[in-house]
């Protein structure tokens, strides 16, 4: 029997064991990432290549996440790159379902940057306030949410001007040991 003429029921099956099989391979495991970049005030609007890792090393929790804003002339001439890093020093101590403020907390280090080719590499920005929520870790997975603001007062990041702001929710990131 065909399907419109060409497919078979067999070729539609090997088909789609080939794309879920290719799916598997590549490493996709249902991580769920919806992320939104605000620069100086300007909503990054062309985000694509959202990614999520995380790595863990006992009760130290590394999460990574990653973004590409395209080229949008109303805001960049040029494609910037996002990166939100966020240390845990012992994961075992973030409370589940709490926000936690990441203001001078000694435990959770944040570190952001912006980059573009246009410029020479930046430092990242450190100065940070907002909230980390943690509503699961367990089964090798982490879901939570992050809401940060970076101020830029000493000017180490020629991208940003005044402000970078995340607003990430993440489900089902898969945490790999060092």
């Amino acid at each position: 029997m065909t399907i419109n003429g060409c497919f078979t029921q067999k070729n539609v099956f090997i088909s789609a064991f080939i794309i879920i099989f290719a799916l598997a391979a590549s490493g996709f495991h249902g991580s769920n990432i919806h992320m939104r970049v605000v620069m100086d005030g300007k909503p990054m609007l062309a985000l694509k290549e959202i990614k999520g890792r995380c790595i863990t090393n006992d009760s130290e929790v590394l999460l990574i996440f990653d973004a590409v804003n395209d080229i949008d002339e109303r805001i960049a001439d040029e494609e910037t790159f996002f990166t939100l890093d966020i240390k845990i020093d012992d994961i075992s101590q973030i409370p589940l379902g709490s926000p936690i403020k990441l203001l001078n907390s000694p435990d959770i280090h944040p570190t952001a940057s912006a980059m573009c080719f246009c410029v020479p590499p930046l430092d990242p920005l450190t100065s940070a306030r907002g909230r980390l929520t943690i509503d699961s870790f367990e089964d090798g997975f982490i879901d939570g949410t992050v809401m940060i603001t970076f101020k830029d007062p000493g000017k180490v990041n020629s991208v940003v001007d005044n402000s970078l702001k995340f607003w990430i929710k993440f489900s089902k990131i898969i945490c790999k040991n060092r």
